[in-house]
């Protein structure tokens, strides 16, 4: 209750996530030797959020050198998320989520 009305739909936490992700891919690219996302200390339904959402984003931000486009950054998220991908389509909604291998 307090939280949402302080950051309404954790809009500013998945800001920071993802640019706590960026950071840590660089600390580890550059071989700093500082694990980011241990000292985060996150409980483990933030570290889901983190890993499935924040981490590909940001790694994704990183490879094209600048902000995703909506496209692109379902094609980060769906295939995590059990979607059929991008282009799935009207077939890519919820049926598939039980029926994948």
């Amino acid at each position: 209750a307090a939280g949402e009305a302080r950051d309404p739909g954790s809009v500013v936490e998945a800001n920071v996530f993802q640019s706590s992700a960026m950071l840590a891919y660089w600390c580890r690219e550059l071989g700093t030797g500082v694990d980011l996302e241990a000292e985060l200390a996150l409980d483990n339904v933030k570290r889901a959020m983190y890993r499935t959402m924040a981490k590909p984003l940001g790694e994704a931000t990183i490879r094209k050198g600048g902000f995703l486009n909506q496209q692109e950054y379902l094609e980060v998220l769906q295939p995590r998320m059990g979607g059929g991908g991008a282009k799935g389509g009207k077939k890519g909604g919820r049926k598939e989520k039980g029926g994948r291998r």
